[in-house]
């Protein structure tokens, strides 16, 4: 009888084991499949749309910063040709129509941002006031950018935050707000999350960030930039 209980013990013993390694399983697998696919996903593809060719007519400063926005998307820079106001890039495109319009207006946005108070036309910060911006993918969720601003800006920023504890911040990129948050608990390390608040859906967050991220690594444009498509 004791050698019955002994076993019933042992046999109760591995399936409360197994049962607890259950979770700590799940928890590898969707984590294996999450950097999986972050993987593939920064590995990108070949374009496989229509070759075309990119006329842009900008000031002078302003078309290296269209060159760079270029080549961080993955178009073939190799063939772009500037002379004065005017370069040329033939390259070639996604299939999708929405990936097509997402590139043409990255290449001319202003990538103008402004932190400020909420409701107030006063900024903290501006695009001038960066360190880096940085397109990232959270675990199970869609891509955001952080910001990050230089020392002055950011102790700034925590000044005012830590002054105004009721209040909260509107972040603007190119005149549109594109994020909130409130100044309570004060970022201590002037680093900004921008997260499209206002998206239909992940996809709509996800061109965003993609936007954002290059505009305002290589930003801001100097003047207005007009870009010309030929097919």
């Amino acid at each position: 009888m004791a050698e019955e209980d002994e076993a019933g013990w042992q046999r109760r013993g591995t399936l409360g084991l197994l049962s607890l390694a259950v979770p700590i399983v799940s928890i590898l697998v969707v984590g294996g499949l999450w950097v999986g696919m972050a993987v593939i996903g920064n590995a990108g593809r070949d374009a496989d749309g229509p070759r075309v060719t990119f006329e842009v007519e900008a000031c002078a400063d302003a078309l290296p910063i269209v060159q760079e926005r270029a080549e961080a998307m993955g178009l073939d820079v190799t063939a772009w040709r500037a002379e004065g106001t005017h370069a040329t890039l033939p390259t070639t495109l996604p299939a999708d129509a929405r990936s097509q319009a997402l590139i043409e207006r990255t290449l001319t946005a202003a990538g103008r941002l402004i932190v400020r108070p909420a409701g107030e036309d006063t900024p903290i910060a501006t695009e001038a006031d960066l360190a880096e911006a940085t397109a990232y993918l959270p675990f199970l969720d869609a891509p955001k950018v952080q910001a990050v601003l230089v020392r002055e800006a950011g102790k700034r920023l925590k000044d005012h935050m830590q002054a105004h504890p009721e209040g909260s911040l509107e972040l603007m990129l190119d005149g549109a707000v594109v994020t909130t948050r409130r100044n309570m608990p004060p970022e201590e390390h002037g680093e900004l999350t921008l997260d499209k608040i206002d998206a239909a859906d992940d996809l709509a967050r996800m061109d965003f960030a993609a936007f954002a991220g290059i505009v305002l690594q290589h930003g801001p444009l100097p003047c207005d930039v007009r870009l010309a498509t030929t097919r």
